[in-house]
C-alpha cells in the first residue's frame, strides 16, 4: 500500500477533530434539550397530579375523615415518577402523607404565615421547586392550593433520578449511535482519503519524473472528479511540454547549425552596453590577427584604422543606443597593420519583457576585395570619362552635321509630299465626271505615304485606280508617283484592255524598282467605267459594291491580279470581273489603313463595321458618306497613334 501523503493525513485528522467537536456539541445540546423536555413533561404531569389531588381532597376535606384522604394519596405511589405526596390543612399541618417512616424535617415544620406567606397562599398557580431531600434525593417539588389556600395545600414530589436516568440512557444511546456512525464514517473517510492519496501520489510521482526530464509520463486515474480532471490536465500539460521540448531541441539544433554556418562565413562579435567585447568567433580572430584573450574586455578601438571621421562613429552609437539597427561599411586594421573593409550590421539585443538594452551583436562580412575592385573600377571610370568627354565632343560635331543633313532630307520629304498631294485628283475634277458622284480621301501616316488613288477620264471612259505600296516614307512615295504617271500614260492610250494595262504597268514599275534597288511592291486594282459598266482587275483589298437599297456585296480580288513590281511578268495572274451599276448603286474602294486601324485596346476597326456604316448612310452623297466613315474611324482610333496610311474612295452612279 502506498504511503498516505502528509497533506491528506492532516486533512483526515482535522476532519476527525471537527467531527468529535460536532459530536460532543450535539450530545450536549441533546442532553440539554432532553432534560428541558423531560423536566417540562414531569412538571406538567406533577401539576396535573397536584391539581387532581387538590380538587378531590377539597371535596373530602370537610365531610370525610383524613383516612380517606390518606387512602386517596396512597394510590398515587403506584406511579413510578412520584416520590411522595402529602396534604396540609389550612393551618399548615400535614393531615395525610406517603413518607416512610417519618416526615422529612424539611416538611415537618409548618410554614410561617407572614405577609409574604399569605400572599403566597392566595396564589392559585402551582409552585414548582427543585429540592434535595435526605433519604429521597433530588425531587421536583410541586404544591397546589386547595380552595385558594383556605382548604390547605397538596404537595407532590417527582423523582429527579428517573429523569437523570432517562437522560443518561438517551445520552449513552446517542453516543453509541454517534460512535458507530463515526467509526463507519472514519472507515469510509480513510478509504476515500487513501484512494485520493494514491491518486495524488501518482501525480506527485509524475511531477518528479517530469522534473527529471522524463516527458513520457502518463497518469491514469479512475475517477472523473477534480483529481481526474487534474490528472487529465497534467497529462495534457506534459504532452504540451514534450512537444515544446522537442520543438526547443529542434530549434536549438537549427540555431546551432545556423551559428555554425554564420561562424564559417561571417565575422561575429558581441559587446556590452559600454562597447566592451564579450564574445568573438574564430573568423574575427582570423581576419584581425588578435587572439580571443587579446580581444575580450577591449573595445573595437583596438582594430580601429583611423580612416573614419568622428561623426561617423557618433552616428553609429546614436543609432544603436536608440534601439535601431545600424548598417554600413567600416575600415579596420589588423594586428600586423594591414587594412581591411567589413560590411557591418549591428543589432541591439533588447529584453522582451523590460524593453531594456542588453548588448550589441555585430555581424560583418569581409568586403576588402570588393572595395579594391571598386577603387580600381572608379579609376577606370575616371579614365573612361575623359575618353567619353573627347568622344562626346566628336559626337556633338557629328550631330551638327546630321542636323544639317536632316534639314536637307526634311526639305526633300516636304517636296515629295507636296508632289504626292499635287498629283491626287482635285475635287473639281471629280465633280466634272457627269455620270458619277465621287469623293476621295487620303491621309499618310508619315510625311510621305505609300497609299495611292487616282480618277482619270478620257473620251467617256473613267479609269479608277487604288493601291497600297509596302512601307512608308520617301521611297514608298516615289513608287506611288511613278505608278500614277504610268497609269496616266496607259489611260491616255485608250482602250487597251485590262491584261495589257496591268502587265505594262507591272513591267515598268518592276524595272524601275530593280534599277533603284528598292525592296518595294504594291497591291493595285484598276476599274474602267463606261455607261454603267465597270471592268474590275488587279489584286487589292476586297471591293465593296453597294446597291441603291443599301445592300452590300464584297468582291474578293485575290484571283484578279498579282502585286505590282514583285515579278517581271504577271500576265498569267490577270483576270477581270464585270459589274453593272444602276442609278444609286456604287463602288467603295479603300486601303487596309481603314480596316486594320486599332484603338487603344488594339481592337481593329474591321471590314464589317465599314460595311454597316455604308449600309446606314448610303442614302447620302458620296462626300457625306466619306465624311461619315472618316469621322467614325477617328472616333474608333481615339488617342491611339495612326500606324498606316488611310485612303477611301466612294463612287455612286447618278
Amino acid at each position: 500500500m502506498r504511503k498516505m501523503s502528509s497533506l491528506l493525513k492532516k486533512t483526515l485528522l482535522a476532519a476527525i477533530i471537527l467531527f468529535t467537536i460536532l459530536a460532543v456539541a450535539h450530545s450536549m445540546f441533546s442532553v440539554w434539550s432532553l432534560n428541558k423536555n423531560l423536566v417540562a413533561e414531569y412538571r406538567n404531569e406533577g401539576i396535573a397530579i397536584t391539581q387532581t389531588i387538590a380538587n378531590s381532597s377539597s371535596e373530602l376535606l370537610f365531610d370525610t375523615p383524613y383516612e380517606t384522604i390518606q387512602a386517596a394519596i396512597d394510590a398515587y405511589l403506584e406511579i413510578d415518577e412520584i416520590a411522595y405526596v402529602f396534604v396540609r390543612n389550612a393551618k399548615g399541618e400535614i393531615i395525610a402523607h406517603t413518607f416512610v417512616p417519618t416526615i422529612p424535617e424539611v416538611f415537618a415544620t409548618p410554614p410561617k404565615k407572614t405577609q409574604e406567606a399569605s400572599e403566597v397562599y392566595i396564589i392559585e398557580k402551582p409552585i414548582i421547586q427543585e429540592l434535595k431531600i435526605a433519604g429521597i434525593g433530588k425531587v421536583i417539588h410541586i404544591s397546589s392550593q386547595m380552595l385558594g389556600g383556605v382548604g390547605g395545600e397538596v404537595h407532590v414530589g417527582l423523582k429527579r433520578k428517573l429523569i437523570d436516568d432517562k437522560i443518561w440512557l438517551a445520552t449513552i444511546e446517542e453516543l453509541g449511535i454517534i460512535g458507530l456512525f463515526f467509526i463507519v464514517t472514519a472507515i469510509l473517510a480513510y478509504c476515500l482519503v487513501n484512494r485520493i492519496s494514491q491518486d495524488l501520489n501518482r501525480l506527485i510521482t509524475g511531477v518528479q519524473q517530469v522534473q527529471k526530464g522524463n516527458y513520457d509520463v502518463h497518469i491514469s486515474v479512475r475517477d472523473h472528479n477534480e483529481i481526474g480532471l487534474l490528472a487529465k490536465a497534467f497529462n495534457n500539460m506534459v504532452a504540451t511540454i514534450h512537444d515544446y521540448d522537442q520543438s526547443l531541441k529542434q530549434s536549438l539544433e537549427e540555431l546551432s547549425r545556423i551559428k555554425y554556418a554564420v561562424d564559417q562565413s561571417c565575422i561575429v562579435s558581441i559587446t556590452d552596453l559600454k562597447g566592451n567585447i564579450t564574445y568573438v568567433n574564430d573568423k574575427f580572430c582570423e581576419i584581425s590577427g588578435y587572439s580571443q584573450e587579446e580581444l575580450l574586455g577591449n573595445t573595437h578601438s583596438l582594430i580601429k584604422a583611423g580612416c573614419h571621421e568622428r561623426e561617423f562613429f557618433q552616428n553609429l552609437w546614436s543609432t544603436i543606443t536608440s534601439g535601431s539597427i545600424w548598417r554600413g561599411e567600416i575600415k579596420n586594421k589588423t594586428k600586423a597593420g594591414k587594412y581591411y573593409w567589413v560590411e557591418t550590421t549591428i543589432v541591439p539585443l533588447i529584453d522582451d519583457f523590460s524593453g531594456q538594452l542588453l548588448q550589441y551583436l555585430a555581424i560583418q562580412n569581409d568586403v576588402t576585395h570588393q572595395k579594391l575592385f571598386q577603387e580600381k573600377l572608379e579609376n577606370e571610370v575616371e579614365e573612361r570619362t575623359v575618353e567619353l568627354a573627347l568622344a562626346n565632343e566628336a559626337i556633338s560635331q557629328l550631330n551638327e552635321q546630321l542636323k544639317t543633313e536632316n534639314l536637307k532630307i526634311k526639305a526633300e520629304l516636304d517636296v515629295a509630299r507636296q508632289m504626292q498631294q499635287l498629283i491626287l485628283p482635285k475635287p473639281e475634277e471629280l465633280k466634272g465626271i457627269k455620270e458619277l458622284d465621287i469623293a476621295g480621301f487620303m491621309e499618310p501616316a508619315q510625311e510621305v505615304g505609300g497609299d495611292y488613288y487616282d480618277v482619270l477620264e478620257t473620251d467617256g471612259v473613267v479609269t479608277i485606280a487604288i493601291g497600297d505600296v509596302t512601307g512608308h516614307g520617301l521611297e514608298s512615295g516615289i513608287l506611288m508617283v511613278m505608278t500614277q504617271a504610268v497609269v496616266r500614260c496607259l489611260q491616255e492610250l485608250g482602250d487597251i484592255g485590262s491584261l495589257t494595262f496591268l502587265t505594262t504597268l507591272n513591267r515598268t514599275i518592276y524595272k524601275n524598282v530593280e534599277r533603284m534597288n528598292l525592296d518595294k511592291n504594291l497591291t493595285l486594282v484598276i476599274l474602267h467605267y463606261a455607261r454603267g459598266i465597270i471592268s474590275l482587275s488587279g489584286q487589292h483589298e476586297e471591293t465593296i459594291v453597294v446597291r441603291e437599297s443599301g445592300e452590300i456585296e464584297c468582291i474578293d480580288t485575290m484571283d484578279l491580279g498579282f502585286p505590282i513590281g514583285l515579278d517581271d511578268d504577271i500576265s498569267n495572274f490577270i483576270d477581270q470581273k464585270i459589274i453593272k451599276l444602276n442609278t444609286g448603286d456604287g463602288i467603295v474602294l479603300y486601303t487596309d489603313g481603314i480596316t486594320e486601324a486599332r484603338d487603344i485596346h488594339k481592337k481593329q476597326y474591321g471590314q464589317q463595321k465599314l460595311c454597316n456604316l455604308l449600309h446606314e448612310n448610303w442614302h447620302l452623297s458620296s462626300q457625306e458618306i466619306q465624311e461619315a466613315v472618316i469621322t467614325d474611324l477617328r472616333r474608333h482610333i481615339g488617342k491611339q497613334r495612326v500606324f498606316d496610311d488611310i485612303t477611301l474612295l466612294v463612287i455612286k452612279q447618278l
